[in-house]
């Protein structure tokens, strides 16, 4: 059991540490309902399917690209422990998944 404290991430900052800044804190919640997510196939061409072995209640599966624009934010339904993503309409690039509190980067290849 973790204690009551917040928990803080630290952005990615290309190398200039001056430049990083905190995120919100995390909470107790949002870390002890992280989920171990796996992705497949990585690099993805058409279809990229992101799956984790346990149940949620509910959560949010967003997708951002490298300069962290939103392009997909979707909520599961409860239970779910996969999710398919079409991303033939994606440009070939660097992208990051988000499902709760856990994330995975990923590549997108022609």
């Amino acid at each position: 059991m973790l204690s009551d404290c917040n928990y803080r991430s630290v952005e990615f900052c290309n190398g200039n540490d001056q430049a990083c800044r905190w995120n919100r804190p995390l909470t107790v919640d949002q870390i002890e309902n992280a989920v171990a997510l796996h992705d497949s196939p990585n690099p993805a061409t058409s279809c990229l399917t992101l799956a984790w072995e346990m149940p949620l209640p509910a959560a949010m599966l967003t997708v951002l690209d490298a300069a962290g624009r939103v392009l997909l934010e979707t909520p599961l339904p409860p239970g779910t422990t996969a999710y398919e993503i079409n991303v033939v309409h994606l440009p070939v690039g660097v992208y990051v998944a988000r499902v709760g509190a856990s994330a995975v980067r990923w590549v997108k290849t022609q």
